[in-house]
């Protein structure tokens, strides 16, 4: 399972150390990574900030979306087709 925690350094709803305690104990999650993002609040999607959580967020995604293309590339399936050319 894919799993990206994202943290904002000064997010007080959440603080760092939810996330940081929550994050080993997933041991069902190979592909997992957490990130903390400086200078930021909760709402760090309204906030200077915001282009680091979408970098962040797209950095994750272009990375697995790399190694799904490849584990399924030539496997068939219809779903798949075009996947990894």
């Amino acid at each position: 399972m894919l799993t990206l925690l994202i943290q904002a350094e000064w997010d007080q709803d959440t603080p760092p150390y939810m996330a940081q305690t929550l994050f080993p104990l997933l041991k069902n999650a190979p592909d997992k990574r957490y990130v903390l993002l400086a200078e930021g609040t909760h709402t760090i999607i309204m906030e200077k900030n915001r282009l680091k959580l979408f970098e962040a967020v797209q950095a994750f995604l272009d990375e697995q979306g790399r190694s799904l293309m490849s584990a399924s590339a030539g496997c068939g399936h219809p779903c798949h087709i075009g996947l990894g050319s």
